[in-house]
């Protein structure tokens, strides 16, 4: 979180091409004042690729649990893939996905 000036937010996933995923636990989440924020993944390193799901660990590729973004003005850009998998309860595979808190 940034209090004073923008704040160009890259979290970067699978950065060895080989699966990795983004999780935001409850409560989580970025505040950028104006800058951007990227969530992504790859060898590139700047959040232009894809995180990954492995299908063992994780089910998504970015997993937003009831977390907060704000980007006052900047862009939020979300890249995720889901895994190619078999599993049998495939309700929760998603390439981004966002469990809502319950009200």
């Amino acid at each position: 979180s940034s209090t004073s000036g923008a704040l160009n937010t890259i979290l970067n996933a699978n950065s060895a091409g080989t699966g990795g995923a983004i999780v935001f636990n409850s409560g989580s989440g970025v505040t950028s004042n104006g800058g951007n924020i990227t969530l992504g993944g790859g060898t590139a390193l700047n959040g232009t690729g894809f995180a990954v799901a492995d299908a063992i660990a994780t089910l998504q590729g970015i997993s937003l649990t009831s977390a907060a973004f704000s980007a006052g003005g900047g862009n939020i850009v979300m890249n995720g893939l889901s895994p190619a998998t078999t599993a049998t309860n495939a309700s929760n595979i998603a390439g981004i996905f966002k469990l809502l808190a319950k009200s």
